[in-house]
């Protein structure tokens, strides 16, 4: 009995697959519908052409407007400390080190110099310190410095999110 209906279950979806590939042939392939994926942009709207709809449809409209987020551009550049403070957002480096750098399981690193930080990120230390040599530039390394001696000035970042295009201050 349990054969059986199994062997129903089966005929059923067949035949509805069977009826979707004849509909796909007689219509012609069909498109899955476009998602816009957001990314970091501050252009104007992209006009894009949209595809004729199909026979017996409603007409498309000629262009359809994708708002800024959509469109793909560069990421907002920050300044060489706001980019600092998302590459250390975006490493975790607050993780051992705190928000704000003033330490935690990690040392307080407000303050370092530049090759300090470029050899704790680039080699790694012995104390728990991973190497960053694989994912971190040396643009990375130096503006991680610039930030770092930015803490507690006014030129410092205050924003927590680092993949928010313009961060509020």
């Amino acid at each position: 009995m349990r054969i059986l209906s199994i062997l129903i279950a089966s005929a059923f979806c067949l035949t509805a697959l069977s009826s979707a590939v004849r509909a796909e042939r007689e219509d012609g392939p069909s498109e899955p519908p476009e998602r816009s994926k957001p990314t970091r942009s501050t252009s104007q709207p992209k006009q894009v052409k949209t595809p004729p709809g199909k026979p017996g449809s409603t007409p498309a409209t000629p262009t359809a407007t994708i708002p800024p987020a959509a469109t793909p551009a560069a990421v907002t550049r920050l300044s060489a400390e706001g980019e600092g403070r998302r590459a250390y957002l975006k490493f975790n480096c607050y993780g051992c080190h705190g928000m704000g750098a003033t330490g935690g399981m990690g040392p307080n690193i407000v303050g370092a110099e530049s090759g300090d930080v470029s050899e704790a990120v680039l080699q790694g230390k012995d104390e728990g310190m991973p190497s960053y040599r694989r994912i971190a530039t040396s643009a990375d390394v130096n503006n991680l410095a610039a930030y770092l001696r930015s803490i507690g000035t006014a030129r410092e970042p205050k924003f927590n999110d680092w993949w928010v295009t313009i961060p509020r201050k």
